[in-house]
């Protein structure tokens, strides 16, 4: 509780070395670690931040909006050449993974007035990029990242939620392309979720693609008020157990109205 007067921690543990975040009054009061960064992470909780990948928006940033500064200045620093030859080279050498792209986004980065726009393979003129749908903004996001080499091996990327804007079949989709970055990529990927079928579809992608020795499994548990998240050795089932309950309470919600209970 943020709010109590008292102080909250929040403790990372990293092959036997330890961070900590002390927060009070709803600030982060005190800040110590013991690790050394070595590669870029990258935090994508909204991919609406391409709204603001114009420089006009860019320096209108929020006090709260600066972790996406990081990838935003990637977009408005990037030269008018928006293909490079080590980017075609990615291309043929990703070619599965361009290939999943592609079914969502095929089409090519422009730049008109300054700011960044997309051109779809089947549509004349390009579209801004904050005109573009919720859902088509995750994909064109990754397609960005990854065309323009922001994205570099053993990175960090972490998707909070992701599924929030995809209908059911873009959240399998994108699952499958979260699943073959990491193999090609070798990222390092966290990715938070409450949706069963996008759990199913990375557990599913991941076996498909052989990474799933790879793939761990935390589970957030809350006792006495503190939040752990504990290592469940790969025990899907138990995820399963907990993603399942909404179902339930529809099944049971028919049921009754189909008996005539009110």
């Amino acid at each position: 509780n943020l709010n109590d007067g008292n102080s909250t921690s929040v403790s990372l543990y990293l092959k036997n070395k330890k961070s900590e975040l002390i927060f009070k009054d709803n600030n982060l009061d005190k800040l110590s670690h013991n690790l050394i960064v070595e590669h870029n992470a990258f935090f994508i909780d909204d991919p609406l931040i391409l709204n603001k990948t114009s420089s006009n928006h860019f320096f209108h940033l929020g006090y709260d909006e600066l972790y996406y500064e990081q990838i935003i200045r990637k977009f408005i620093n990037k030269d008018n050449n928006m293909t490079s030859i080590k980017s075609i080279e990615a291309k043929e050498k990703l070619l599965k993974l361009y290939e999943s792209l592609n079914e969502i986004v095929n089409g090519e980065f422009v730049i008109s007035n300054g700011n960044i726009m997309f051109k779809e393979k089947h549509n004349l003129n390009p579209t801004e990029i904050s005109n573009l749908s919720s859902g088509l903004k995750s994909f064109v996001l990754i397609k960005y990242l990854l065309e323009n080499e922001v994205i570099k091996e053993k990175d960090v990327l972490i998707l909070d939620e992701p599924e929030i804007h995809l209908h059911p079949e873009w959240q399998i989709k994108y699952a499958e392309i979260i699943v073959l970055l990491q193999k090609f990529f070798n990222l390092s990927i966290v990715v938070t979720t409450h949706s069963r079928d996008f759990f199913e579809a990375l557990e599913l992608f991941s076996k498909k693609y052989s990474i799933i020795d790879r793939c761990k499994i935390y589970l957030s548990v809350n006792c006495n008020q503190e939040l752990t998240f504990v290592d469940l050795q790969n025990d899907y089932a138990e995820v399963y157990r907990q993603l399942i309950k909404p179902s339930d309470i529809l099944d049971k919600l028919r049921f009754s109205i189909e008996d005539g209970e009110e």
